[in-house]
């Protein structure tokens, strides 16, 4: 399951960025996720959700933004 070490990540980013601006909490986090990521949202949301347990960004909303793919022909 690799969404588990994709919402480490995120959450490693988000507590970096905290510690930087001497945030005492997070309150939201948003993410752009590609059509053709091959994430699954409700996997991500789940192991966040496990992992945020006891840090600054417990009650942290993680918002997911689709984006969708786009090709151009020349």
């Amino acid at each position: 399951m690799h969404e588990m070490a994709i919402a480490e990540g995120i959450l490693d980013i988000a507590l970096e960025y905290a510690k930087k601006n001497d945030a005492a909490v997070i309150r939201k986090i948003s993410l752009l996720l590609g059509d053709m990521s091959g994430v699954e949202t409700d996997a991500l949301e789940f192991c966040f959700s496990s992992l945020v347990r006891g840090t600054i960004a417990e009650d942290a909303e993680l918002v997911l933004h689709r984006v969708p793919l786009v090709g151009r022909c020349r």
